[in-house]
């Protein structure tokens, strides 16, 4: 698809289509690089309208261009990616088990749903409670704070979190 932005002046253009990228939202099976895309127009030369043909070629070899995130963003998508992960397994083991004619244990199935996610980060360790609140859903907690996050994992094996009105793709 495209997205085109107008304005009294070039600035004001690439300032309607960063706010347009920041406040997108894709859903479905397609991989969006949009954090990518308004660190992009926020480059100097995207500014001064000094690109050409080979700009974002040079960029991506350079790797240039980065997307910025929040350490506490960073350290909760882990945790979310790692309760993924692990109730995956646990899922997988459980449905190994039963086609090999064995029952689950309740502990087994209870994995599924109540567990621990433990990460590091320079040197403090996080110790989320993760609680199942629906199929795709969890409830993660760190401290004193909550937070349900949506999960839906896509084809390349990445998966979208959403959280509020917040959606990132990790892997």
């Amino acid at each position: 698809g495209h997205i085109f932005a107008s304005g009294p002046t070039r600035e004001h253009a690439r300032k309607a289509l960063q706010l347009a990228l920041k406040t997108m939202l894709i859903v479905g099976e397609i991989r969006n690089p949009v954090e990518y895309l308004v660190e992009l127009a926020e480059t100097e030369a995207f500014k001064n309208n000094t690109i050409d043909t080979a700009w974002l070629d040079k960029l991506i070899a350079e790797q240039s261009v980065k997307m910025r995130f929040h350490v506490n963003d960073m350290i909760f998508y882990a945790a979310c990616l790692k309760a993924h992960l692990m109730v995956k397994g646990q899922r997988a083991k459980i449905l190994d088990g039963i086609k090999r004619g064995h029952l689950p244990l309740q502990t087994e199935l209870r994995l599924l749903q109540s567990f621990h996610v433990e990460l590091a980060h320079d040197s403090i360790k996080y110790n989320f409670a993760v609680m199942r609140t629906k199929q795709d859903s969890f409830a993660m907690t760190v401290g004193d704070t909550t937070l349900e996050a949506c999960f839906r994992e896509q084809p390349d094996g990445s998966l979208y979190v959403k959280t509020g009105d917040s959606v990132a793709q990790i892997s």
